[in-house]
Order: C-alpha cells, then structure tokens, then sequence
C-alpha cells in the first residue's frame, strides 16, 4: 500500500500576511465593481518603437492626464470621507518574491514622460533592494497594475485601500478587426478598471476609460505633457 503524499504547509506570515489581511479588508468593506475595455492601440504601438520608454511609463502618463479630467477617480475614502486629490501619485503594482508592493510615483502630473521613465525605474530598483519609504507606499491616490508581460488578457483588480479606482492593464494581442469593410489584423489591449462603487459610480468609471482610449489613439500628446 502506497503512503499518502503529505502536502507542503506554508504559514501565512510576514509581507504575505499583511497582503492576505489587505485583500480580505478591500473585498469586505468596499463595494467593488469592475468595467472592462478592450481597445485597438496601433498608433500606441507605433508610437512605442520611437520611444526609449516602456508601456508602463505610457499609461502612467496616460492615466494622469485622464485623472485630471476624472477627479473622482483621483481620491480616497475613508469611513464616510472622500478626498479628492489635486495631485496624482500613481502606485505601481510590483511582485517580489514573497508578495506585492505598491510603490508610487509622486505628482505625474508635473513630470515629463521622461521624468516619469526615470522615476519609475529608481523606484522599482529601491522597491526590490527594499530601500523605499513608508511615504512612497502609502501615499498613492490611483494605482496600476499591468500584467502585460504574462499571458494574461484580463483580470479582476482589487482595490488598494483606501484609493476608489485601481486600472488593470493585460497583454497586448494581434486580432482580427473590421476597419472600413474590411478585415484587418491590430494590436488591442483589454484594461479592467476597477473602482469603489460607494464614491464612484460606473458612469464616471466608463467616462475615465473612454477619456484613456482617446489619449491612446493619440499618443503624441503624451510628449511634453505635464499632465
């Protein structure tokens, strides 16, 4: 008779505790609702190749200059509190080897896209040597998490507390189009933007989106823009 196999037991502790206590709290206490968009992006794509920053850097600067046209989505809430912030400190979702940290970039909308290039990658660097601040984690009023380096089309986010919208970002994909009658092959990407449904409504979620799709289609206007 064959002995049973004896599973592996892993205690919850440490950075992995707090995540799972963070999580659950998010899931508990808010109303979560996730709108989802799938947009074409050749001219995002083209405009990449010219570029020496990354899809990430782009939709940072993106998802700032659509914040401040959305200010709702550019808040917190606590108890019954909302705060609606001027400035936008993006998070940036980072996966360590033993869970997730969310460093943010301060004040996008002040920085060129090449400040923001710059910024983000000091942050990452000092995010994995674990030499960033207690600030720099809990100061974010917006949060972006791409998964677009794995095979992922799209995915649930849960919102990072107590921030009200959090945009999920997937994989770029080569699909069939109709354009103009015709058949053609583009790059589109699926976001999922998640938002607290108590200080933010869908209407004001799908206006955001469509205000990100619309810079995309144009992303000169990301040069030289400081939000």
């Amino acid at each position: 008779m064959n002995e049973a196999i004896q599973p592996k037991t892993i205690k919850v502790k440490g950075m992995r505790k707090t995540i799972a206590r963070r999580m659950h709290e998010s899931l508990a206490t808010t109303a979560q609702l996730t709108l989802h968009s799938t947009i074409e992006i050749p001219e995002l794509v083209a405009f990449k190749q010219k570029q020496s920053v990354s899809y990430t850097d782009l939709f940072v600067k993106a998802s700032s200059m659509a914040l401040k046209k959305h200010p709702a989505l550019n808040a917190t809430m606590i108890d019954n509190s909302i705060q609606q912030w001027s400035n936008t400190n993006i998070g940036l979702a980072v996966a360590l080897e033993d869970g997730l940290m969310v460093p943010v970039i301060q004040n996008t909308e002040q920085k060129s896209i090449e400040k923001l290039a710059d910024d983000r990658k000091d942050l990452i660097s000092r995010t994995f040597s674990g030499e960033v601040t207690a600030e720099e984690v809990t100061s974010g009023t917006f949060t972006i998490s791409n998964l677009g380096m794995y095979p992922i089309d799209g995915f649930t986010p849960i919102l990072n507390q107590p921030q009200v919208a959090l945009l999920g970002i997937g994989r770029i994909q080569k699909l069939p189009r109709v354009v103009d009658d015709n058949v053609q092959i583009v790059p589109v990407i699926h976001l999922s933007l998640t938002i607290d449904h108590r200080a933010v409504d869908g209407a004001p979620g799908a206006a955001f989106l469509q205000e990100l799709e619309t810079i995309l289609h144009r992303p000169e206007s990301l040069m030289g823009s400081k939000g």
